[in-house]
This record gives structure tokens, sequence and C-alpha cells, in this order.
């Protein structure tokens, strides 16, 4: 017949001790909120693809591929990419992220700008979170890509310290620029192999 409450919460231990020995141990334990049973609805990490809810995204389901459709585009919303495509892009197109959007993706990138037409990926109400590309096989490239004014990923209790991440995800970058990106690190690369030549941070 035990009833909880949260006042009793300064006063919980737990009781233990370590084996081998004869010593019981006290430890507080600490209150972890308490993440309800809709945490599913909202953490994108375990969220459903959603490639097809974005006009300026071509889904080619024979080659495997998604092209990014020339022009200037915002994502509302995080776009989550799943694996066995290749995510493409050509010069000249601007992604601009806004409220609170990411960009994660289990397919590698071929993001190829110019020198005179880049590719940009920004926030323009400083919003916008960043990009994670993890778990790929192939290697991603970008060139001349411009990553403005971007944030590290985070949701609820769990986040990157980058605003561009590779995890376990090889890349090639070329003539890219990390520039006011509001995050610990512009650029995290884990366990992965990389090159990266020309670029500015």
């Amino acid at each position: 017949n035990f009833i909880w409450s949260d006042a009793m919460i300064k006063d919980l231990k737990a009781k233990y001790k370590l084996f081998g020995t004869s010593v019981n141990r006290y430890e507080s334990v600490f209150p972890w909120p308490h993440l309800g049973s809709n945490i599913s609805d909202s953490d994108f990490l375990i969220q459903k693809q959603n490639i097809n809810e974005f006009s300026f995204l071509y889904v080619n389901e024979t080659t495997n591929t998604i092209h990014i459709k020339q022009g200037a585009w915002e994502l509302g919303k995080s776009l989550i990419i799943p694996a066995g495509y290749s995510m493409i892009c050509g010069e000249g197109v601007t992604l601009n992220l806004s409220n609170g959007a990411a960009i994660i993706s289990y397919s590698p990138f071929e993001f190829y700008g110019s020198d005179e037409k880049p590719i940009i990926i920004s926030s323009s109400d400083s919003t916008g979170q960043g990009l994670i590309i993890m778990n790929t096989n192939e290697i991603s490239v970008f060139e001349h890509v411009n990553f403005l004014n971007l944030s590290n990923i985070k949701q609820n209790d769990w986040e990157l310290t980058g605003a561009v991440t590779f995890y376990e995800s090889p890349v090639k970058m070329s003539n890219c620029r990390f520039l006011g990106n509001r995050s610990e690190d512009a650029l995290n690369i884990v366990r992965s192999d990389f090159e990266i030549s020309n670029s500015i941070f």
C-alpha cells in the first residue's frame, strides 16, 4: 500500500554494497525527469523518414537517389532521410532551416556547388539546428558548401555538440565554409575517415 509523493525525493537513497564486501553503502538518487509515454512522437532518432513530405525533393526509387531541386527552400520541420539512398544537390541551392529544424540522414550526401554558386545551408531565424549523417558505408562529398548560422542538434535531454556531424560515415570536404555557427563545435567527425581541404572555419 505504499503511496509515492514527490516530496520524498530529497530523502530517497539507494542502498548497495560492492561484491566481496559486507559494508552497506547509500547514495542519493538523482531525480531524472519523467519523459512521458509520448517521447517517441518527438524523438527524431526513432521517427520515421519523411522525404515525401518536402516538395523540393525528387525521389527516384529506380536509382535510389534523392535530388534537391534548384532554388531556395525553407525547412520548417526536420528532414529525416532513410538509409539506402544518395542525397544529391547541385550548385546554387539554398536550404534555410527554421523553426528548430534539423537534417538527419542515414544516407550519404553528394553536394556539388561551385565557387560562383555555392550551396548554402543556413538558418535565417537563428533557430535552425544542423546536419548529422550517420552509419553510412558510402563516402559523402561536399564541394563549395557554406554552413551558416547553424546550431547543434538537440532535443529534450539529448544533444550533439557539432553543427555538422558525421558519425561512422566517411566524408570528403573541399572549399567549404563554416561561419557563425551557434554551437560548441562547427564540425564533428566521429569514427569516420575524412579529408578536408581548402575550407574555412
